[in-house]
């Protein structure tokens, strides 16, 4: 009989998602959610959340009750509170989980042009925000063809459509407004990778909270190789997508650390999933000891983003 330790009695507990809404609406309190009035980027994060738990709840990404994708989620949030009111990159954030929510259900569909139309319109609104994630593109092409088996020539044009439909209501709008330069400029951001590396500009608050998510993924993702025969053949697809959509993101954001506040929040949508499969489905006595680091950690790093200059 397995021992349920510490990590298994709060992963698997129904007060635990309640209590970490509470924890995250106190920080944003702290951050100035009433007297900045941050109810945009607030609400934004809520509806996010809101996706992580149905993601969860329709593909049974943790095989038994519990609470610990969209706990984590928040709680990852909240630390990389450095750039948390800042509202362009949780809408790039909240695109990407939009995304996923329309893509994950067709696993083996190749007939699923219109889901995938959707699902890449957001794709195509978060570029609107950050171009930057076209280049993601190849990527989810590819994973659709190895992980989702979906792929085929009618899908990868509904992809094409659907990333496009964004652009044909804003470039209509800016050459009626006499902006038609700004679509240009926009896309030339695409060509402007910069010198590399450029890590002068990175704060140590960002390097922190980098290292620590970066960590998670890592011990997520070999927890999942390990131990993935356990799962359903169709969970082990959507967890090796989010491992390599983990892996891309963060050697984008080493090449290009000036997109980390981008970035960081795409790194955590896939690193939630891996280390919350780590902390509900694992009872060693070693396990139970990382996952008490790991939340002490989380506090500590959370309260030095949010009160050091």
């Amino acid at each position: 009989m397995r021992t349920r330790r510490l990590q298994n009695k709060l992963a698997q507990n129904r007060f635990s998602l309640p209590f970490v809404i509470i924890y995250a609406t106190l920080l944003w309190l702290s951050l100035g959610l009433v007297e900045q009035r941050l109810w945009v980027p607030f609400g934004i994060l809520a509806v996010s959340t809101y996706l992580m738990v149905e993601i969860n709840n329709k593909h049974t990404l943790i095989r038994v009750y519990g609470r610990m994708v969209s706990c984590s989620f928040l709680v990852l949030n909240t630390l990389a509170c450095e750039s948390l009111t800042q509202t362009e990159p949780l809408i790039v954030q909240l695109c990407v989980i939009a995304f996923l929510t329309s893509m994950f259900p067709c696993y083996q569909n190749k007939h699923s042009m219109g889901m995938t139309c959707i699902g890449f319109c957001f794709i195509g609104i978060a570029s609107l925000f950050f171009v930057q994630i076209l280049f993601f593109l190849p990527v989810l092409w590819l994973l659709m063809a190895i992980n989702l088996l979906n792929f085929s020539g009618k899908v990868f044009w509904a992809s094409i459509i659907g990333t496009a439909i964004p652009y044909w209501f804003t470039t209509t709008y800016l050459i009626l407004s006499n902006q038609p330069a700004f679509i240009i400029n926009h896309f030339e951001r695409l060509a402007d990778f910069s010198p590399l590396f450029q890590y002068q500009d990175v704060t140590l608050h960002q390097t922190l909270t980098l290292g620590f998510i970066a960590l998670l993924s890592i011990i997520g993702a070999i927890h999942f190789v390990r131990t993935s025969y356990n799962d359903k053949i169709r969970v082990r697809m959507i967890y090796e997508m989010l491992i390599s959509l983990n892996f891309y993101t963060l050697g984008f954001l080493l090449l290009q650390p000036q997109h980390y506040d981008y970035l960081i929040r795409l790194l955590i949508i896939s690193t939630s999933p891996l280390i919350a499969h780590y902390i509900t489905l694992t009872s060693t006595r070693l396990t139970n000891i990382s996952f008490i680091l790991i939340l002490i950690l989380s506090i500590l790093l959370t309260t030095y983003n949010l009160w050091m200059p």
